[in-house]
């Protein structure tokens, strides 16, 4: 498949597209002009194959429709401005963010995309004290936390109109090589050393890929089903035999 990716230098966005042309599809992928993050899509120093590097602002996104002549299958959607700590309490950058979201989904129409993928983000559900599902109700605390959720609820209703499948994947923690040092005090070292940024990569590969149309369950919790599998590679490798089930 082409698939259009924005953010793609970013902490989950280089993973998501060394998985990608790992997997044979073609990737656009979009970068600031002069983006001081661009070595990271190269690898043994230079652009590999099927990847195609397009500088566009995140704001002027509708210049891909006459700089692309490929028709694109996928528009995976990670650019975003203000994620950085300094950032989130600035409404006017969160409210270009989301304006920038919705013009990606107007994009990803005109390029020929039937799917759409936004990464969106704990902060949407903001501080509750009972166990999160998607059921749980929505009440973000934050500038940055309500402008993910407003994506979420306008990108769909826009993709409806559309025809476009929408897909929320509601990212609550990444851990791995390449992450700022800082996130590593929240959990112990054990887990650290064991949780596999790979293994999160490819859950959010397989929801790209393989989530049916319609209505998609937010990716709620990645960290409980790496986790999970992290335990029973483990277990497999240690003991020569699959983890038992119920709940790890």
């Amino acid at each position: 498949m082409n698939i259009v990716v924005t953010g793609a230098t970013s902490f989950v966005g280089t993973g998501a597209v060394k998985e990608l042309l790992d997997r044979g599809h073609c990737v656009f992928a979009v970068l600031r002009e002069n983006s001081a993050k661009a070595d990271k899509l190269l690898q043994n120093g230079k652009i590999p194959e099927n990847l195609t590097i397009l500088e566009e602002d995140l704001g002027n996104l509708g210049n891909l429709v006459n700089r692309m002549e490929e028709h694109c299958d996928v528009f995976l959607h990670m650019g975003w401005r203000g994620a950085g700590n300094s950032s989130r309490k600035d409404a006017g950058i969160q409210e270009r963010s989301v304006q920038d979201a919705l013009n990606a989904v107007r994009t990803a129409k005109a390029l020929g995309c039937r799917r759409f993928l936004f990464t969106g983000s704990q902060a949407e559900y903001g501080v509750h004290n009972t166990l999160m599902d998607e059921t749980i109700t929505c009440r973000p605390v934050s500038p940055y936390g309500e402008a993910k959720l407003k994506v979420r609820r306008e990108a769909e209703k826009l993709c409806r109109e559309l025809s476009l499948d929408y897909g929320h994947a509601c990212i609550f923690s990444t851990y791995g090589p390449g992450d700022h040092p800082f996130p590593l005090v929240l959990i112990p070292f054990c887990m650290a050393a064991i949780w596999s940024f790979q293994t999160v990569r490819r859950c959010g590969i397989f929801f790209i890929l393989k989530m049916p149309g319609g209505r998609w369950p937010a990716w709620r919790n990645m960290k409980a089903v790496c986790w999970s599998m992290a335990v029973s590679t483990i277990w497999r490798d240690r003991w020569k035999r699959p983890a038992p089930s119920g709940d790890l």
